[in-house]
């Protein structure tokens, strides 16, 4: 790539990103994308991410709350509510789609994924697995808010600040540590 193309496409990434964060200034509902790159980009602007057509989508208020909850914490969370739309070929099923969540977003942290009706969640550090599990079980009458504040406040109790400060230190070979839960499975179609 020559010097000058080099800049061309940092400058067009620049614009982009700040088309998003323009779009999404104060609510991270404002724009539908299901893109990994374009959802990272919104991640880096707030630690939720809801698409207003996803199926499980939450209200722009429930996602601000949401919001202010991860921030309150401390940790780095990156929470994405998605349609089923945003499975594609190179994201095949919502844990492949998280994998590729967190390369994009490139940092140490807790994920969490909502796309459709699977509920997927990792950390880079130690597991969550048992907690999204228990969140999903104890709160699915109650909805998609309901379960991911009930994750963001466990999965805070558990870490306490200990996430890794590198993307290295957290799992330099990977993310091997998703968690799974169906809502299909658990919460009937129409219980949210």
């Amino acid at each position: 790539m020559t010097r000058r193309a080099g800049f061309l496409a940092g400058v067009i990434a620049l614009l982009g990103l700040l088309a998003v964060l323009a779009g999404g200034a104060g609510s991270a509902t404002a724009r539908s994308t299901t893109d990994v790159q374009a959802v990272a980009a919104n991640l880096a602007a707030a630690p939720v991410y809801n698409d207003p057509s996803a199926e499980r989508a939450m209200t722009a208020a429930e996602t601000n709350a949401l919001i202010g909850d991860c921030r309150e914490t401390g940790l780095p969370y990156f929470i994405a509510v998605l349609p089923r739309s945003a499975l594609t070929p190179q994201f095949p099923t919502a844990s492949d789609y998280l994998a590729g969540l967190n390369r994009a977003v490139g940092k140490p942290g807790i994920y969490a994924v909502v796309i459709g009706k699977d509920f997927q969640a990792g950390a880079t550090r130690n597991t969550v697995a048992d907690i999204a599990t228990t969140a999903l079980q104890e709160y699915r009458s109650a909805g998609t808010y309901a379960v991911l504040q009930a994750f963001v406040a466990a999965s805070a109790e558990r870490f306490g600040g200990t996430v890794p400060t590198s993307y290295s230190e957290a799992n330099p070979e990977g993310f091997p540590w998703v968690s799974r839960c169906c809502w299909a499975r658990v919460w009937p179609v129409a219980g949210i």
